[in-house]
C-alpha cells in the first residue's frame, strides 16, 4: 500500500502504539506478539485506544476500514456489536495475522491511482461507519493524494467518520535539537527514518480541510519529553537550564502543541454552507495597518473616543482600518459614533463587541481580528498627528519585522461631565531613543507610540495579560524584546492622561514578567558591566559618606556632653536674643 515495498506502514513504534506513563513520556512497551516492528497492543492511553474511543463516540454501525492496518491490533476493540473490522495493507505478514484472528483483511496498495475504485470493491456496497488512517500518511511520498481519495470516499460512502493519527514534527524536543544543529533519525518515533512527510497541526488540519473534511474531535497524545529527548544532559533539553527554559518558552508562543507527540483527530465531510478551514487571522491583508483604539479602563472607558476618531479620519493615508474593542453593552453606542463620520472612514472603522471582563481581554479580542500586516494602538481620547499612520507604515517598510516607534507626549486632563475643564502643558512621555533596559523602570512604549508586526500577535501569540495593571507595558516589553525597536524621529501622539488615572509601576511589570525568560541583544554586555561598575562606585561612596556622617554625629554628641558647652549655654541664648531684637 505504500511506496517503500514491504515496509509496514504503521509509522511509529512503541512510543505511539503504547501507553503513556505517569510522567507523560510514551513508554516503549505495548508489543503484542513480537512480529514486525509496528505490532503493538491497544494499551491504555495509546493512540489506538484513543482512535477506538473516537469510533465508539462518533461512528455508527457498519464497516470500520483500517487503511495501512499492519497487524491491526485495534481490530479486537473495534469489532464489537454492529461494527465489522476490515484491514487493508500491502504487507502480507500483518494481513495473515488478522486472518488467523478471524478478521477480514485485503491486500491493497493505497498509493495506487485507482485506490478509490479498489476500496469501493472492498466495501462491496456495505455501509461504512468509519475509516482509520493511523500512523500512515507520514510514510507516503504524496499524502495529499490519499487525502483527496478520502474526500472522494467520504462522499461515496455517506460521510463515514475518518480518524487519523500523525506524529508532530513540531514537538519541543525536535525544535530544541534543531536549534542545537541535530536531526537524529531513529528506527521508530517522531523522526522514524521511514517517514517521508512531516506534519504540524496546521499542515494536518489544512490537508484534510483541502479535501472537504473538517475536524470534529481531538484526543492527542501529549508528553513533555518525547523519544527525541536525548542526550538528556544536553543544555537545550535538560530541565531547568536557562537554554532549555528559553526554548520551552519560545516554542510555547505560536501554539499549544509544543508537548503534543501524536495528533489523534476525527474528521467528517463539511456540510454545505459551513466554512472551510481558514488561514490564521492576519494572513489576508486588509490595508497596510490596523489601528486598535483601546479604552481607558474604569467608568471613563471611552472618554474622548470621538476626538481620537476625528484624528484618525483626518489621516494623510487611508489604507488602514480601525477597530474599537468595547464591552458588548456599549457596542451600539460606539457604532453610533462611528456612523457620524463620512462614508470612507465609516467603512473602515468598526466596534468589536467583547464579553471579556477586562480591558486587556478586550484588546486581545480585537487584535485577533486584525487583518493588516501591521498593528498599532492608541488610547481613546489621545490626539495623533495627521501623518501618524503614514510614519508608522513607512517606517515598517524600512524596518521589516521590527517594532516601529515614534515619540509621544503626555498631558494631564481633568474632566467633568464629559468635558475637559483643565489640562497641563504636554511633557515628553518617552525618551528620544528607545532603550529596553530603561523600559524596565519607565514605560518607553506607551500606546500611541508604536506599531508591531501582526505576526507577533497571530503567530507568536503575544497577548495582553488579563487583569494585570501593567498589561500594556508588559506587552510592549515582550514585543520589543522579541522583535527589536526601530526609532523614527517625529512626535506623533499626545496621550491625554486623566488626573484620576492610576499608572502601573515597575513592580507591577515585574509581577507580569516574573516567570518569563528575558534575553538581551548583542552589545548589552558593556552596558550591564558599566551599570554594575557605577552601582559599585555609588555603593562605595554611600558607605564613605555614611562613615563621615557617623563620625560628625559622634563629635556633635561629644560636644553636647562637654562641660564647656553646658556652661556657655546662657551666653548663647543671650546672643540669640540680642540678634532677634536687632532692628532690621
Amino acid at each position: 500500500m505504500n511506496a517503500h515495498g514491504d515496509e509496514p506502514t504503521r509509522g511509529l513504534a512503541g512510543r505511539l502504539g503504547a501507553s503513556v506513563d505517569g510522567g507523560g513520556r510514551p513508554t516503549g512497551g505495548g508489543r503484542a506478539t513480537g512480529h514486525g516492528r509496528y505490532d503493538f497492543a491497544v494499551a491504555p492511553g495509546s493512540t489506538y485506544e484513543r482512535a477506538a474511543a473516537m469510533v465508539a463516540r462518533h461512528g455508527g454501525p457498519g464497516l470500520v476500514v483500517d487503511l495501512g492496518c499492519s497487524f491491526g491490533r485495534v481490530a479486537e476493540v473495534i469489532a464489537a456489536g454492529d461494527r465489522h473490522y476490515v484491514g487493508v495493507d500491502v504487507v502480507t505478514e500483518g494481513l495473515a495475522s488478522l486472518a488467523e484472528r478471524g478478521h477480514e483483511a485485503h491486500r491493497l496498495d493505497i498509493t495506487a491511482d485507482d485506490v478509490v475504485a479498489q476500496l469501493a470493491g472492498v466495501a462491496a456496497g456495505r455501509p461504512v461507519a468509519a475509516v482509520l488512517v493511523l500512523d500512515v500518511i507520514e510514510h507516503l511520498p504524496d499524502p495529499d493524494a490519499l487525502l483527496a481519495a478520502l474526500g472522494e470516499l467520504s462522499e461515496a460512502w455517506g460521510d463515514p467518520l475518518i480518524v487519523a493519527s500523525v506524529p508532530n514534527v513540531a514537538h519541543r524536543d525536535v525544535a530544541a535539537k534543531l536549534l542545537a544543529g541535530r536531526w537524529d533519525l531513529t528506527d521508530t518515533g517522531l523522526l522514524d527514518r521511514t517517514h517521508l512527510s512531516m506534519f504540524t497541526e496546521a499542515r494536518l488540519v489544512a490537508g484534510f480541510s483541502g479535501c472537504g473534511l473538517a475536524a470534529i474531535d481531538a484526543d492527542d497524545v501529549v508528553c513533555e519529553a518525547a523519544d527525541q529527548h536525548f542526550p538528556e544532559h544536553h543544555p537545550f533539553l535538560a530541565g531547568g537550564t536557562p537554554l532549555a527554559e528559553l526554548v520551552k518558552w519560545l516554542r510555547s508562543l505560536p501554539d499549544d502543541t509544543a508537548e503534543t507527540y501524536q495528533f489523534v483527530r476525527a474528521f467528517r465531510r463539511r456540510r454545505p454552507g459551513t466554512a472551510a478551514h481558514s488561514a490564521p487571522a492576519g494572513t489576508a491583508a486588509a490595508g497596510a495597518l490596523t489601528v486598535v483604539v483601546a479604552g481607558r479602563g474604569g467608568d471613563d472607558d471611552l472618554a474622548g473616543l470621538e476626538d481620537t476618531l476625528v484624528c484618525l479620519a483626518a489621516q494623510d493615508r487611508t489604507d488602514f482600518d480601525v477597530v474599537v474593542p468595547v464591552p458588548t453593552e456599549l457596542a451600539g453606542s460606539v457604532k453610533k459614533v462611528i456612523d457620524g463620520f463620512n462614508d470612507g472612514f465609516r467603512r473602515s472603522a468598526r466596534a468589536v463587541a467583547s464579553d471579556a471582563p477586562s480591558a486587556a481581554g478586550r484588546l486581545n479580542d480585537a487584535t485577533a481580528e486584525a487583518a493588516a500586516p501591521l498593528l498599532a494602538f492608541v488610547t481613546a481620547g489621545d490626539v495623533v498627528t495627521a501623518d501618524w499612520t503614514a510614519v508608522l507604515i513607512d517606517a515598517a517598510g524600512r524596518h521589516p519585522g521590527a517594532v516601529v516607534r515614534l515619540r509621544s507626549y503626555q498631558r494631564t486632563v481633568t474632566r467633568g461631565g464629559g468635558a475637559a475643564l483643565s489640562q497641563t502643558n504636554a511633557t515628553a512621555a518617552s525618551d528620544e531613543r528607545f532603550d529596553l533596559w530603561r523600559h524596565l523602570t519607565a514605560n518607553q512604549l506607551p500606546l500611541g507610540s508604536f506599531a508591531v508586526p501582526v505576526a507577533l500577535v497571530h503567530h507568536a501569540r503575544l497577548r495582553f495579560a488579563p487583569d494585570a495593571p501593567a498589561a500594556e507595558w508588559a506587552f510592549a516589553f515582550l514585543a520589543a524584546m522579541l522583535a527589536g525597536v526601530a526609532d523614527v524621529a517625529p512626535i506623533g501622539c499626545v496621550h491625554q492622561r486623566l488626573a484620576t488615572d492610576v499608572e502601573a509601576s515597575a513592580s507591577d511589570l515585574a509581577d507580569v514578567l516574573g516567570r518569563t525568560p528575558v534575553f538581551v541583544g548583542a552589545g548589552w554586555f558593556a552596558r550591564l558591566q558599566g551599570d554594575r561598575n557605577h552601582l559599585a562606585y555609588l555603593t562605595h561612596e554611600l558607605a564613605a559618606m555614611t562613615e563621615r556622617l557617623e563620625a560628625a554625629d559622634d563629635r556633635r554628641r561629644a560636644m553636647d556632653a562637654s562641660l564647656s558647652w553646658r556652661m556657655t549655654a546662657p551666653l548663647r541664648r543671650g546672643a540669640a536674643w540680642m540678634r532677634a531684637r536687632r532692628p532690621g
